[in-house]
């Protein structure tokens, strides 16, 4: 077993593309429209750039799912942080990308905080390891 950590496309070795048996990522993804609310202590000790996903705090975590299809085997899984109603936005991204059995992972209050989806063992053409795309 290997842990890496890296960019995705940076750090990460060639070697290793299009066999990762698990991505995760913990990105920025507070809506920039949301970090007034944030409590005072994450904003003076934490970076605008760890915090600010963008419109809707979508941006990097799109980015995350367009990207990952190029290191994930086939069925390999991929597993991001979420927060507020960005479950759709992400699930709907996934998909688009390719991944299926995608899930959403709640808290003990019931709010999304994660999502997760597995890239297919095979495309509907039935070739090993091609992603969908919808």
């Amino acid at each position: 077993m290997d842990a890496r950590v890296g960019h995705l496309e940076g750090r990460l070795p060639p070697a290793i593309e299009g066999a990762v048996d698990v991505m995760t990522a913990v990105v920025p993804y507070v809506p920039t429209e949301e970090l007034r609310f944030l409590p005072r202590d994450v904003v003076a000790f934490e970076p605008r750039l760890a915090l600010d996903g963008g419109t809707g705090g979508v941006r990097p975590l799109t980015s995350v799912v367009a990207r990952s299809t190029r290191w994930l085997r086939p069925g390999g899984w991929l597993l991001l942080e979420i927060g507020g109603d960005q479950a759709i936005a992400v699930g709907d991204r996934m998909r688009a990308a390719g991944f299926v059995e995608i899930a959403v992972l709640t808290d003990e209050d019931g709010d999304d905080r994660a999502i997760e989806a597995r890239r297919p063992l095979r495309d509907p053409q039935g070739f090993p390891g091609s992603p969908v795309v919808l």
